[in-house]
């Protein structure tokens, strides 16, 4: 819980903008699970680092993307993250 808070205080720091769908290579990041019900929070993995992201999503102005940490402080691995 204390990483997810950690998490949240860094995107409200740091916006991103979600332009997933205008990757170029559209099957290189995909979405792994949906941590709650409202699909507010969804982990997504890199296939070609093998590194996951944590999207937040509330609105069109209200959305972030950033690394999804694990326990020791590390970007998780997508192998880490439990479906």
């Amino acid at each position: 819980m204390k990483y997810l808070l950690i998490m949240l205080a860094a995107m409200a720091i740091v916006g991103c903008e979600d332009h997933a769908e205008n990757w170029n290579d559209k099957g290189r990041i995909y979405k792994m699970v949906d941590i709650d019900a409202r699909e507010d929070f969804s982990i997504f993995c890199d296939k070609s680092t093998n590194i996951a992201y944590l999207r937040y999503w509330q609105s069109e102005s209200k959305n972030g993307f950033t690394v999804y940490y694990n326990s020791k402080g590390e970007p998780a691995r997508c192998s880490e993250i439990q479906r």
